[in-house]
């Protein structure tokens, strides 16, 4: 039983009665009170879980709902609001984990494939990188750019900071084309080379820099823009403009 002689779901009970929780057979209401109870060590938490379905209507609105508004629910208190908004951003983290473990993408077919749900229906260009490992599997994705209309800028510590946490021996670098021209400008020319020698610092090799459009793609490896080995010399930074 996960409630109590006086039908509560309580901390206290729980962690006393252990057992195998079966969420596919339980109503939302039971789901919700065994998380509040668990999450925030609360013994009496059945009024809150009620209020917050009374409001949103269903537990995955629940999870959904935005901070702010779980933090105006009547007796939901800051801490109870941040504990259930940070749930889903706990889940989003599983979730990618899960879909990243034994991927292997050593293709370019495979590479576009993956990348380019990162890109559907984005109105700004957006830099991306890929971190994979020895055997191109796939470690971690991550955006390394500001939103910026019209071009993109990237931030060289947010890539660094990617490669020596994920200790990634391959990298694949990404951004779109919103206009549907896919053809690499200048910058994005000048921005590669400088990240290729970048990345080439901590022992790791930049395997390819994809441009997606909302229907075609340009692979720089492919049209020789992208050289085996990055040239020594002074890094210039294309910089935003002030």
């Amino acid at each position: 039983m996960i409630r109590n002689y006086e039908n509560q779901v309580t901390y206290e009970h729980l962690i006393n009665n252990p057992i195998n929780i079966d969420f596919d057979n339980m109503a939302d209401k039971d789901i919700l009170e065994i998380y509040l109870a668990f999450s925030t060590h609360q013994n009496n938490v059945t009024e809150q879980a009620s209020k917050l379905l009374s409001h949103f209507g269903t537990l995955a609105n629940v999870f959904d709902a935005p901070y702010e508004s779980l933090s105006k629910v009547s007796g939901i208190t800051k801490d109870i609001a941040f504990r259930i908004y940070l749930f889903k951003k706990l889940f989003i983290a599983y979730n990618k984990s899960c879909i990243y473990s034994n991927v292997i993408i050593d293709t370019t077919k495979l590479q576009v494939e993956f990348l380019r749900n990162f890109y559907i229906d984005d109105k700004v260009e957006t830099a991306q990188i890929l971190c994979l490992d020895n055997q191109f599997g796939v470690l971690q994705h991550i955006i390394i750019s500001d939103d910026k209309p019209n071009q993109v800028y990237i931030k060289p510590k947010i890539l660094c900071h990617a490669i020596v946490r994920t200790n990634a021996r391959h990298v694949i670098l990404s951004h779109n084309h919103p206009s549907g021209d896919t053809n690499p400008s200048s910058y994005d020319i000048i921005a590669t080379m400088q990240l290729h020698r970048l990345i080439a610092l901590f022992d790791t090799k930049l395997v390819d820099h994809y441009i997606f459009g909302p229907d075609d793609y340009c692979s720089m490896k492919s049209h020789n823009l992208l050289l085996e080995e990055p040239i020594n010399g002074n890094s210039y930074w294309p910089t935003a403009p002030s």
